[in-house]
């Protein structure tokens, strides 16, 4: 059953591949210049009132990038703190669980767009709404 049970047809392969692509441009962004949110941002302005799967889609990846942006800066300032105490280190693997974490979630968002489900990501803050 998805989670929009109000949407009555299934999404069309140009709406598949847009909410696609705002997954896989986070990824992509946000792997090589960690600005994962402005891709899923543009594509949601420029789509958000023509197609609900895509509005969804590109609002989620938004808000997943906004919530590891938080995450990360929180660890990374913690970690950063606690240096001095030796025990920030301890918080370096935290930061790559949580990186590695983000990174299989925005795959399995891509792959969930691109079969026409309405995915929503697991620890996600939904600032945008």
């Amino acid at each position: 059953m998805p989670l929009n049970p109000a949407a009555p047809v299934q999404p069309t392969e140009d709406e598949r591949n847009l909410a696609m692509l705002c997954h896989l441009l986070a990824l992509i962004l946000g792997a090589t210049t960690g600005l994962g949110v402005v891709g899923p941002l543009i594509i949601w302005l420029w789509k958000k009132g023509q197609s609900p799967f895509i509005d969804f889609h590109a609002k989620e990846s938004l808000n997943f990038q906004i919530s590891l942006l938080i995450y990360l800066s929180a660890l990374g300032i913690l970690t950063f703190l606690t240096i001095f105490l030796l025990v920030g280190v301890l918080f370096i693997p935290v930061i790559v669980a949580v990186a590695i974490f983000g990174l299989i979630a925005e795959i399995l968002a891509c792959l969930a767009a691109n079969r026409g489900e309405w995915h929503r990501y697991p620890f996600c803050l939904r600032l945008v709404a």
